[in-house]
């Protein structure tokens, strides 16, 4: 079964962006521009205190 991919723009905060990972359940998000190129992955471990 495929899946639709879940991502984010660098505009979006990082509060957004946590809320739809709990929201969809995954635990990382690609980070893409407006062009659609990868820019990034945010995911649990951006949240955590090291």
């Amino acid at each position: 079964m495929t899946q639709s991919v879940i991502s984010v723009t660098p505009k979006i905060s990082i509060v957004e962006t946590a809320n739809i990972m709990l929201k969809r359940h995954v635990s990382g998000l690609m980070v893409v521009v407006d062009t659609g190129k990868l820019v990034g992955v945010v995911s649990e471990g951006d949240f955590h205190p090291s």
